[in-house]
């Protein structure tokens, strides 16, 4: 039983962290919890979708000074901004490619995002 009251505890610390963290107040003496968790978990949703999109935005804005490295480097002979242009394309293909799974991933699996962000925010603090 002294188990279920701590499990309890911490889970009331992490929500309550959390919902700080986005600006929900919960009120525990209600019995009715779900909407505050629904909303909670729709703001994590949108929080990591939003970085997400900024990232992507990122990797565009990348993939585009490549190509400007490249045309460069195309009209001057020099040689030195295609490897600088290759290493934005890679870098910026491969933040798409990951931003770009966690947009699928909330859009398709919200919850894995939800535990997945409960789960980072356990490791960092400290209960």
């Amino acid at each position: 039983m002294n188990i279920d009251v701590s499990m309890t505890k911490e889970f009331i610390e992490v929500v309550d962290y959390i919902c700080e963290k986005f600006g929900i107040v919960v009120d525990w003496s209600n019995g009715e919890l779900v909407p505050y968790l629904q909303s909670l978990m729709d703001k994590i949703v949108d929080y990591k979708s939003g970085i997400a999109w900024l990232w992507i935005t990122v990797a565009i804005v990348c993939v585009i000074a490549a190509i400007v490295c490249f045309i460069y480097d195309h009209c001057n002979g020099d040689g030195g901004w295609s490897v600088l242009g290759f290493l934005l394309a890679i870098t910026a293909i491969t933040v798409a490619i990951v931003n770009a799974y966690t947009l699928v991933t909330c859009n398709t699996f919200p919850e894995k995002i939800v535990f997945d962000y409960i789960e980072t925010v356990m490791q960092n603090k400290s209960l």
